[in-house]
């Protein structure tokens, strides 16, 4: 997207444009700059000269250049008033006139012959984000930028080193150059009890000015889900890379805990207000379109919700000086459950049976901290369905689990191999159902009591003896 921008001087407006008008330092000609800060990665500036500016000791005035016409320009006599000395004329601002009528004057002059294009083109290699037009005869200029759509800039050199910044630009999460997106991210999607959430909170396009006001700070406010605890310790504050230090220094950052989170304040300035001059520059404590970067840890508890359909949203907001709206950015992450269904044959819920969830780290064991994962069946934990035949094992992150049966309800075979479920960060995923169907334990076949089972026993001693004494008997008579 791209805004609108107007470039004005600091302080130096038409209304100076007298035979003795302000002091300024005396300066040979041909010796002045302009510097442009604040300038736009890819736009061309072109700078006009508008007035000469003459120097008599400390004083500055200003004139119409010699074989210029700008007087016959349309509009000219509606903002000025004239007059000839010493072979010059002077110009002097009417009375009531504003500024935004000479600006828009000024605007409609460029690539006339009213005014002077001086020097090449510069155009913005988004290197230092600044422009610099050098040795400069002292005199009323017009900077021109691409990067206005369509504003043009009015600038005036009649400090000799004059500082102009574009104005009226808006901070913003994106650099709008297509070379990167701000925003707000976490590390994982999806997080298992205890485990470390990690935020990032980049915002790209700190600027010094919002519109036509001066930043003096910029408050982050980020707002954190039930399901988290914030880590304090974690914080970390970055702006261009620099590592800012908590404190109310210069290049420090302010932390306030809220009930919902917590407001992180980074100063940008020295001062609230402008300083007036045009050869003054500003006191901010950092180039503008800078980037601040700011993360921080979070745990995540029980109470975080579960499956696809609710995320743990968590909100910020990056606001210049007291702005109360800013556009919101967010990062949300998933938690998953394991639903259990313990039932029979027919689909009759089956309570008493116990199981323990495994994963690619080991089984599972709860602890004050968190989910653990242990390497030993014996020592993890188990999970008991109850008359309902259900059990639910909540707080899982994404992935491939497994459940073991450790116990099957009683007059019930155990089942040898585990059950396999997946919980996936998708639509419909994160909330896994296991059916898991036991059968009856089956009974050795029998045909009575104790007491048949005894006679078959006794009778089957009975034959096999009666056949060991046959065969002895014939031996002896056959000897």
């Amino acid at each position: 997207m791209k805004f609108r921008k107007l470039i004005l001087t600091a302080a130096v407006v038409l209304s100076t444009f007298s035979p003795v008008g302000f002091n300024s330092v005396a300066q040979a000609a041909d010796d002045a700059t302009i510097t442009v800060k604040d300038t736009q990665k890819g736009a061309t500036y072109k700078l006009y000269k508008v007035f000469d500016a003459t120097t008599d000791g400390d004083a500055v005035s200003y004139t119409i250049p010699e074989g210029k016409s700008i007087a016959d320009a349309p509009g000219f006599n509606n903002f000025f008033e004239t007059y000839n000395q010493g072979g010059k004329t002077y110009v002097e601002l009417k009375a009531g006139v504003s500024q935004a009528d000479v600006t828009k004057w000024v605007q409609d002059l460029k690539g006339t012959d009213y005014v002077t294009e001086v020097g090449a083109p510069v155009t913005e290699d988004g290197v230092d984000t600044e422009v610099l037009f050098s040795a400069l005869a002292y005199g009323y200029y017009l900077v021109d930028s691409t990067a206005s759509n369509p504003a043009l800039a009015m600038v005036t050199s009649a400090y000799p080193n004059g500082i102009v910044r574009e104005k009226n630009t808006i901070p913003g999460w994106d650099k709008g150059d297509g070379e990167g997106q701000g925003g707000k991210s976490i590390n994982e999607k999806s997080f298992n009890v205890g485990e470390m959430a990690e935020y990032t909170v980049t915002y790209q396009n700190a600027m010094n000015y919002n519109k036509q006001e001066k930043v003096y700070q910029y408050v982050i406010e980020d707002t954190m889900p039930n399901g988290v605890e914030f880590d304090k310790s974690s914080v970390k504050v970055e702006v261009n890379e620099e590592t800012l230090t908590e404190g109310t220094g210069e290049k420090n950052y302010t932390l306030e805990e809220t009930d919902s989170g917590f407001k992180i304040t980074v100063p940008w300035a020295k001062t609230h207000e402008e300083k007036g001059k045009s050869e003054d520059d500003e006191d901010f404590f950092y180039s503008s379109k800078s980037t601040i970067k700011v993360t921080y840890k979070a745990k995540v508890l029980e109470e975080a919700t579960e499956g696809f359909a609710n995320p743990n949203i968590n909100t910020v907001t990056v606001k210049p000086n007291t702005q109360q709206e800013a556009p919101v950015q967010k990062a949300e992450f998933y938690s998953g459950q394991i639903t259990i269904n313990k039932v029979d044959e027919k689909g009759n819920p089956l309570s008493g049976a116990e199981f323990a969830i495994k994963n690619d780290k080991g089984y599972l064991k709860k602890t004050e901290e968190g989910h653990t994962w242990v390497s030993d069946i014996e020592n993890a934990d188990k999970f008991k369905t109850e008359n309902d035949g259900q059990v639910v094992v909540s707080g899982l992150k994404a992935g491939v689990y497994q459940i073991h049966e450790t116990k099957a309800p009683d007059g019930y075979n155990i089942l040898e191999k585990p059950t396999v479920v997946e919980l996936k960060v998708a639509q419909g995923g994160l909330m896994a159902t296991a059916r898991v169907e036991n059968k009856k334990g089956v009974e050795l076949p029998s045909t009575g009591g104790m007491g048949t089972t005894i006679f078959y026993v006794i009778g089957g001693t009975l034959v096999v003896g009666a056949v060991v004494f046959l065969v002895a008997k014939r031996k002896v008579e056959s000897e």
